[in-house]
């Protein structure tokens, strides 16, 4: 696209599947006060509001404790096991924190399992009291805390490894001990890190639709999700859209304002921590908190969903891979694969003519992965079938066939939310990839004759694979475990792994949900290793 007008269309083209829902969700304040709505806002508004509020900070607090807490153990210490911990902490992010919660309430209802063993050896068989209300504000917050802790975990270790040995050694030379060190250097420096993990551990928090729906907890997507279904008003869904977009916006502006002009680790010389040994009793109590939140976070739903499993003795097994997994499977692949070759183009346009334009189209584009797909959903449905209304007539009559909903009665809208909310991730490790290929390369081809395409074909997809393998495996895992915009705009009879679950569990039959839980967990895992492997690839 050598036309830089034909480029600004294009990149015009890519911010309407956000731009578009952004803009007909805020109007929707604006479209004046209903009956419905003015219900919802006297009676229900506030506790969707306290309810998302106070779920984000016990989350927030919970996921902080434990990837701080984790990551400053693995990066600082020296105690059995710390090598398997570094990398098998990640595990839970295979988990989808549905699955987790789905687990979990089974586990420890009141006629789960834990309980009744518990009130047997205790209380004896006439004790009939609930021991604990796991489908409750505290027993969302702690699902989702343990799925989604690796995130902060991730973000806080890079950042303490990073950090220059010369600053500690300098701490420790004025005699400040490894607590102090900790709470007063170490933990102010890795600041930017920590606000990264944690806003996104609160976006994917707002965001949750399968554990507070399950859990009963009245948030603002369950409430999206109730006023469109329950009670069929697709304004006052859009209008607590609104409300939930903005509280979405306010948290992307708090974390941008904390890191913003500061300097974080102000020394030039990098030097590598030395790390700690723990003495006997210490060093396993280290082993010992490690291993907890990676016991709650993968181990019990892998074992709890196997035992399951096993148990169910399903004939159907090969039309379950013969179908919701490889509808699955086919949207993920479709859904990554456009992101993907999307993000070259952005990546290449930013390279070859990087201005204020191009820069503010990119970032427009690319701002979908801070919304809650459920606002992207609602947000494209209403257009997409204005705009199915208007084209089935003419392709029905150039196509001799009879006029149907080609967008919203297809995998296309479902797509496009797909495209819309992933998009960043893919072209965050193309640009990241891209940019650690020197121009002058680029200038050493041209000088021998080679053409840009050449250029491209011979220098740079060399270069960019391991980038290019990350950006499609990270899209292809988030769109597998996708939920809330698959339930919403997913054509009829199209029903994808996540769904099936969801229907299984919402009717309590979470042994037949089982093998599909299994299914999405393995294709996480095997894609997760996969990438780990084409990291360390790419670095030798």
């Amino acid at each position: 696209m050598n036309n830089p007008w034909l480029r600004y269309i294009w990149l015009a083209l890519l911010c309407l599947p956000v731009a578009i829902p952004i803009l007909i969700v805020l109007s929707s304040l604006t479209s004046g006060e209903s009956e419905s709505w003015v219900h919802l806002r006297d009676n229900l508004l506030l506790e969707y509001t306290s309810n998302t509020l106070l779920l984000a900070a016990l989350v927030a607090i919970q996921t902080l404790i434990i990837g701080v807490g984790s990551a400053w153990l693995t990066s600082a210490f020296t105690f059995p096991g710390v090598r398997f911990f570094s990398w098998a902490l990640v595990l839970p992010l295979a988990i989808p924190a549905y699955i987790a919660g789905y687990v979990y309430a089974e586990l420890l209802e009141y006629s789960g399992p834990v309980q009744t063993a518990l009130r047997q050896l205790f209380f004896g068989p006439g004790y009939t009291n609930n021991l604990l209300d796991i489908r409750s504000m505290a027993g969302a917050s702690f699902v989702i805390s343990i799925v989604l802790f690796p995130y902060v975990y991730l973000f806080t270790k890079t950042s303490f490894e990073n950090q220059s040995g010369i600053l500690r050694s300098a701490a420790s030379s004025l005699g400040a001990g490894t607590s102090k060190t900790f709470f007063s250097l170490v933990l102010p420096l890795s600041r930017p890190a920590i606000a990264g993990g944690t806003a996104l551990v609160l976006m994917e928090t707002m965001a949750d639709f399968g554990v507070v729906e399950h859990y009963g907890v009245p948030t603002f997507t369950t409430g999206i999700f109730r006023s469109w279904y329950g009670m069929g008003d697709q304004t006052v869904a859009l209008q607590i859209s609104a409300c939930l977009f903005l509280f979405v916006a306010l948290l992307i502006y708090s974390e941008q304002q904390m890191i913003k002009g500061k300097s974080f680790n102000p020394t030039s010389d990098y030097k590598e921590s030395k790390r700690i040994e723990l003495t006997r009793p210490k060093a396993w109590l280290a082993s010992l908190l490690c291993f907890v939140p990676l016991l709650l976070g993968f181990l019990v739903p892998i074992v709890v969903l196997t035992g399951y499993a096993l148990e169910e003795s399903r004939t159907e097994l090969e039309t379950l891979f013969n179908e919701y997994a490889l509808n699955t499977i086919k949207v993920a692949f479709i859904g990554a694969g456009l992101c993907l070759i999307t993000s070259l183009g952005l990546a290449y346009s930013n390279r070859m003519q990087s201005n204020k334009i191009i820069r503010t189209g990119i970032k427009l584009s690319t701002m979908g992965y801070a919304l809650p797909a459920i606002i992207l959903a609602v947000g494209l449905l209403v257009p997409l079938t204005t705009l199915d209304h208007l084209i089935a007539e003419p392709i029905s009559s150039l196509t001799d066939t009879k006029p149907q909903l080609w967008l919203t009665g297809s995998i296309a809208a479902l797509v496009l939310v797909y495209f819309a909310r992933f998009l960043t991730v893919s072209f965050n490790s193309v640009e990241g990839g891209l940019t650690q290929i020197d121009e002058k390369l680029d200038a050493a081809a041209a000088a021998l004759g080679a053409t840009s395409s050449r250029t491209v074909r011979s220098i740079h997809l060399p270069l960019l694979r391991g980038p290019i393998v990350a950006g499609f495996l990270l899209v292809f895992i988030d769109i597998t475990k996708e939920l809330p915009a698959t339930l919403i705009l997913r054509p009829f009879n199209f029903e994808t792994l996540s769904t099936r679950i969801y229907r299984f569990a919402s009717d309590e039959r979470l042994a037949e949900a089982s093998q599909e839980s299994l299914i999405i967990i393995a294709l996480g895992l095997i894609l997760t290793v996969i990438l780990v492997s084409n990291a360390k690839k790419t670095k030798k």
